[in-house]
């Protein structure tokens, strides 16, 4: 029982790393092109750049479809027995399905754990370069998409009245806001000026922000560069909003857990 244990296994373990490698040799190569397409604006990129930006975003484009190369892998083994009757020798043999099925399942948990527990932060931290290298292609300026998806959104007050502020990412590495707009309105709900930057950060309960437009209420709008926006809100809500949509893997779950209580 214990040498078909082991067959089973390596059949197994041979289908997954199949589908493994073929999938992350077509992740990498439509990452390569997709980034290639990205960055056909500007010349001097390097092809060793791409090929990095391309390596860096493999662990995290395969993390995440991990579960369907499990689910073919398993499939592609079974049909594999199946085609080859033994399958049905074994069950002449006295062995049932679920014997069968029994090591092939305990890999396949393996091989979530493994994910979970190793692929998942060596994806996370290499997502972090993919950034920095993005960043420093594009410049410091330019919104880097491995951030945060989803658009901020905070109602906030100050001395003026009521702050709706809109960005279109929040940059986690450096606790501020990308594609800024801010509506500033009076007590009785008056828009009094609208501005429009490319960044801003939170310091002492003043929003700095940096390339500004501002439009007042005659709608007449002029290029201002660095502004001040004050706020009676602090930094916690801004961090609670990075904890709460930025990846985490299972080892520093704990601390953003705490992090969110204190908040």
């Amino acid at each position: 029982m214990r040498l078909l244990n082991r067959y089973f296994i390596k059949t197994y373990l041979i289908s997954i790393i199949q589908i493994s490698i073929v999938s992350a040799i077509l992740i990498f190569l439509i990452d390569l092109v997709e980034i290639s397409k990205r960055f056909d604006e500007i010349s001097n990129i390097a092809f060793y750049e791409l090929i990095k930006l391309s390596t860096y975003k493999l662990p995290y484009t395969f993390k995440d479809i991990s579960p369907i190369i499990i689910v073919i892998g398993t499939l592609t083994c079974l049909y594999k027995l199946s085609k080859s009757s033994e399958i049905v020798i074994s069950n002449a043999v006295g062995i049932s399905i679920w014997q069968i099925i029994s090591p092939i399942t305990l890999c396949a948990i393996s091989f979530g754990i493994i994910i979970v527990a190793i692929l998942s932060p060596i994806s996370i931290q290499m997502q972090h370069q993919f950034t920095q290298l993005e960043k420093s292609i594009k410049g410091n300026d330019t919104p880097v998409s491995q951030n945060i998806d989803n658009e901020f959104w905070s109602s906030q007050k100050n001395i003026v009245g009521e702050l709706i502020i809109n960005a279109e990412q929040i940059d986690i590495n450096d606790l501020s806001l990308v594609g800024v707009t801010i509506l500033q309105f009076n007590e009785e709900m008056d828009l009094v000026a609208r501005y429009d930057s490319t960044n801003a950060y939170l310091d002492n309960g003043e929003w700095h922000l940096d390339k500004t437009w501002v439009t007042d209420q005659e709608n007449i709008s002029k290029f201002i560069g660095k502004t001040i926006v004050n706020t009676f809100s602090d930094d916690i809500f801004l961090q609670e909003s990075i904890l709460q949509n930025s990846e985490k893997s299972i080892w520093t779950i704990k601390d953003t857990i705490t992090k969110l209580k204190k908040n």
